[in-house]
């Protein structure tokens, strides 16, 4: 959730009864979409939001990539 400061203003032709009503202005919260650089991996290990570190691991005689935990205390595999 975000807030917008938002300006009062007049709605036209709003039944053309009681004459110009007017939306009110203020502080509206407004449903957002989260930007990716702030989404975090959970890791399985540790269940804690962390920061993804990576390490190359050998397998087959073949060099993988490996996402690690960032976590002092955990630092697992997050990939595995």
């Amino acid at each position: 959730m975000i807030t917008k400061h938002q300006r009062p203003r007049p709605i036209q032709n709003s039944s053309r009864m009681g004459g110009a009503s007017i939306i009110p202005g203020g502080r509206i919260e407004q449903a957002a979409p989260v930007p990716v650089s702030n989404v975090m991996v959970i890791c399985p290990t540790c269940k804690q939001p962390t920061r993804v570190g990576t390490h190359l691991r050998t397998v087959k005689d073949k060099t993988i990539r490996v996402r690690v935990c960032r976590n002092p205390e955990c630092g697992q595999e997050i990939d595995k």
